[in-house]
């Protein structure tokens, strides 16, 4: 398992569980790692997994936005359909 930066993902609102759950997902570093976790845990895991990834995905992206002082075109334009 190499060093990685730890990721502070109650930030964006996940509980302990969850938490606990996303730091497992995010220390598979291989196919093979990858593999081995979903024939553990199974397909609904598996696809539980999936949906943390993609929370956290959507909620770093929205932080990012939240911050970006560049491109206020596109700021403004993701706001429109943010709120449409």
């Amino acid at each position: 398992m190499s060093k990685k930066e730890r990721i502070d993902y109650g930030r964006y609102g996940f509980d302990q569980y969850q938490i606990t759950d996303l730091q497992i997902i995010m220390n598979l570093e291989t196919k093979e790692d990858m593999r081995e976790f979903a024939e553990t845990v199974g397909p609904e895991d598996v696809q539980y997994s999936m949906s943390l990834l993609e929370t956290l995905a959507l909620a770093v992206l929205d932080e990012d936005t939240e911050s970006m002082t560049e491109f206020p075109e596109a700021r403004e334009l993701i706001e429109r359909v943010r709120h449409a």
